[in-house]
């Protein structure tokens, strides 16, 4: 394997995944610890990054480390492989009130968690390879997840969190949120 360009593609796939999330170099530099200018010459190809600072660099964007070098490793020996897919940035209302304890990062994570987890099987919920109710029922397990990783709910506020999500994908579908 090309040490250059596998540099070349973790950082084009950073950048890529940075972008699509509408965030700053200096945000994930900042939530990643380190510099800006560093930041920037990893995307560039230009750096050669600890496997920390990769990790780091994957936590803030939302990703593994794994999944990071996984992807920079087949982009970098020429395997052609479908972008991941994501729900429209523009599409999280983030003047909907969510219940305590869940952001929208947290919600947006989860329906890409779940776009992730059925585009590795080969389902496509926009191309109809899968009903929207068993992708709803996804996030919401992903969601629910999170709820019991990082707070402490009472089943009507857990109740209340699914009721939300599947109204809120019915829209985002009905609206065509999905890329």
């Amino acid at each position: 394997m090309d040490n250059v360009a596998l540099k070349k593609a973790s950082g084009q796939i950073i950048m890529n995944l940075r972008k699509n999330r509408n965030i700053s170099q200096e945000r994930v530099a900042l939530d990643s610890g380190i510099d800006r200018t560093r930041l920037g010459e990893i995307e560039r190809g230009e750096a050669n990054p600890t496997i920390d600072i990769l990790s780091k660099i994957a936590v803030t964007l939302g990703q593994t480390l794994g999944s990071l070098i996984i992807e920079a490793e087949e982009m970098s020996s020429g395997i052609i492989k479908k972008p991941l897919p994501t729900v429209k940035h523009e599409f999280i209302d983030k003047s909907v009130p969510l219940p305590r304890g869940l952001t929208h990062e947290q919600l947006e994570q989860a329906l890409n968690d779940a776009l992730v987890i059925l585009g590795r099987i080969g389902l496509d919920p926009d191309g109809g390879d899968i009903q929207f109710n068993i992708y709803s029922g996804i996030v919401s397990n992903l969601v629910t997840k999170l709820s019991q990783k990082h707070l402490v709910l009472h089943r009507t506020k857990t109740l209340i969190i699914l009721i939300f999500i599947i109204l809120s994908l019915i829209t985002a579908i009905l609206t065509g949120a999905l890329k």
